[in-house]
């Protein structure tokens, strides 16, 4: 029987399980306080999960922020795709996924790119552009307006106050 000592003795070698890769669920969860805040419209809570160290995209997400106000949002999720992570960093492939209160039926789907470091055991988001495919949202290129019809809802961004003239 040393073929069954043989045996026993290579099931036991095999390489230890992997620990869980915990940045991947602090990233995660990033993104859910990120959401939340777009949600609950919350600035200041949008803003704390940015780099303080990132004042271009501060900046920008500010405007963005105030640009989202006009939209009837029914949800704002992000579902992680792909992570790759070197140290303290990560860039994350991520859709963001959101509906319009009242009109969508299902979620609008686009691919964003993210870049995140990790401070103090926090993951903070440093960078946020379209993903492979995707293109800038509406609140990514100005104030956006919302005009309601009978059973309709157009949004627009650089009409100015001709829109609401019409």
């Amino acid at each position: 029987m040393p073929w069954l000592a043989a045996l026993l003795l290579a099931a036991g070698c095999t390489a230890p399980e992997k620990a869980p890769d915990t940045a991947t669920d602090a990233i995660g969860r990033t993104l859910e306080r990120r959401a939340a805040a777009v949600m609950d419209r919350d600035e200041d809570a949008y803003l704390a999960v940015l780099a303080p160290s990132a004042r271009t995209l501060r900046a920008t997400a500010h405007e963005e922020f105030e640009n989202l106000a006009d939209v009837p949002l029914g949800s704002w999720t992000y579902h992680l795709t792909g992570i790759e992570r070197t140290g303290d960093r990560a860039t994350v492939q991520a859709e963001l996924r959101y509906r319009i209160a009242g009109y969508d039926t299902a979620p609008v789907s686009t691919p964003r790119t993210l870049a995140l470091e990790e401070r103090g055991g926090r993951w903070y988001v440093t960078g946020d552009r379209p993903g492979a495919g995707g293109a800038p949202q509406l609140w990514q290129q100005g104030e956006v307006r919302a005009v309601r019809g009978a059973h309709s809802l157009v949004l627009g961004v650089g009409a100015g106050e001709a829109a609401g003239a019409r």
